[in-house]
């Protein structure tokens, strides 16, 4: 099949709509902020999301011609071979999140909130550079440490040390990388802080107990959405595609060692947790850090596909979970066999089939999505496809005894009746559900345009190939 016509332009595609896209966000950035304090302001939030989403979907799909004629001004961000694909998946899931938001959480601190950090990401995903991408990260962890996402009337500060580490990290990395000049030192210093940054964001062993308890005392959508960016995954596309920042050589097989030990073990703790949020924590660390780990392999292709898979399905999976949790706060302690299954069936079946999707279901395009990813790396590695498949066994154990937790038993009596999904609820959660089992019904869709993935990473995959 031909690519499409912005796949195969030069790289300046749709730099003056993504700049557009970005400025959108800020601006509803500060026009929600007139209205703290006055209610939910979702509608509001929702108009200028939408229009940052067609801006960039309109930067995605026509092909516009780089600047090139003196005089002009040059882009400040730019949509790649690299960033194009991830930056569509992360949208996706950013709009679910506006929409699967619980109405007592859907202030204008949280809609400008989620409008700033997503302008913080497109800053990141549209830059090469190692500043730019710094800048980015600041913009979308801003909101954390400025508590827009803590409960009203609260001041947590839960997601602080998280967010706070990983981003600290990188703008090191990157202010060494400015100031020194090349040298063995400097690449030394920028590995090691480039490696401090990667596990502090995506929670690999010990960090993962930062991410464990921003999610069981924070706002867990708006910190499922900003560990969904995978930054640390993308910061190592753009190196391998002479991007970004030096590296040493050393960085790739620790990174992916390290991910896979700490995929198993978190798996392992699993057994033993029964608060919800927590255990959600541990699954998706454990599932996202084969995202890392196949990258780190040498196959950013087969990375690339089930990055989208966990970012697709994490988000309904927590979002149906936040919904559980919204209308029944019990659930939050971990109490066996609520039945809520009864009360909200539509809720139930969605968290079952994003559950499923995530741990490789047949029929769902999770299970093809770890099937490509263990043929990629089987050859390669051979730990690799085995963690993968003992790490998935247990996170599906953990999502069905959650799932039973929950949904099954007999409900009880003291929890009052609330209604089944909202209209919202149901855009969101089943355009997720239909994404995940479409394209495990129907994959020859999503494998016709394969070709489109491998292009994103052409040159990543040529040059991890030694060709």
């Amino acid at each position: 099949m031909n690519l499409p016509a912005w796949m195969a332009s030069p790289a300046g595609t749709g730099v003056d709509l993504l700049d557009l896209a970005l400025l959108v966000n800020l601006a509803g950035c500060l026009d929600l902020r007139r209205f703290r304090g006055s209610g939910p302001c979702r509608h509001r939030c929702l108009w200028w999301a939408g229009l940052s989403a067609l801006l960039l979907a309109a930067a995605l799909l026509f092909t516009l011609p780089p600047p090139s004629s003196e005089g002009l001004a040059q882009p400040w961000t730019r949509i790649d071979r690299v960033s194009a694909i991830p930056l569509c998946v992360y949208t996706l899931g950013w709009l679910m999140t506006l929409l699967l938001l619980p109405a007592r959480h859907s202030d204008a601190n949280a809609g400008s909130g989620l409008l700033l950090m997503h302008a913080g990401m497109l800053l990141y995903y549209g830059h090469t550079e190692a500043i730019g991408m710094a800048l980015g990260w600041w913009l979308a962890a801003l909101p954390f440490l400025l508590g827009w996402f803590a409960r009203p009337g609260t001041r947590e500060r839960s997601a602080h040390s998280y967010v706070l580490a990983g981003t600290v990290a990188f703008s090191l990395a990157a202010l060494v990388d400015a100031l020194l000049p090349a040298s063995t030192l400097a690449i030394a210093a920028m590995s090691v802080l480039t490696v401090l940054a990667v596990v502090l964001h995506k929670g690999i062993y010990p960090a993962h107990v930062l991410l464990t308890k921003a999610c069981d005392m924070g706002s867990l959508l708006p910190i499922a959405l900003f560990y969904n960016g995978h930054l640390g995954a993308l910061l190592l596309l753009r190196h391998l595609n002479g991007d970004a920042l030096p590296l040493a050589d050393w960085v790739f097989p620790l990174l992916g060692g390290l991910a896979l030990i700490s995929s198993l073990y978190v798996s392992i703790l699993g057994i033993a947790e029964r608060r919800p949020r927590r255990l959600l924590a541990y699954v998706m660390s454990s599932q996202a850090a084969f995202v890392l780990s196949v990258i780190a392999a040498g196959d950013p292709a087969a990375g690339l596909l089930y990055w989208g898979l966990v970012v697709i399905a994490s988000t309904g999976l927590v979002g149906s979970y936040v919904a559980t949790e919204s209308r029944c706060p019990t659930a939050r302690d971990g109490v066996a066999d609520l039945g809520l299954a009864v009360r909200t069936p539509r809720l139930a079946a969605m968290f079952l089939t994003c559950a499923l999707a995530l741990v490789g279901l047949p029929g769902t395009i999770g299970f093809w999505a770890e099937d490509v990813l263990v043929h990629a790396t089987m050859n390669r590695s051979f730990m690799l496809p085995v963690a993968l498949l003992l790490a998935t066994a247990l996170n599906a154990l953990h999502l069905m005894r959650l799932y039973c937790m929950l949904y099954l038993g007999a409900p009880a009596a003291r929890i009052p009746w609330f209604p089944d999904l909202l209209l919202r609820e149901r855009i969101a959660l089943g355009g997720c559900a239909f994404l995940l089992v479409a394209g495990g019904l129907w994959p020859k869709a999503v494998i016709d345009s394969w070709p489109v993935f491998s292009w994103s990473v052409q040159t990543v995959a040529a040059r991890t190939a030694g060709q």
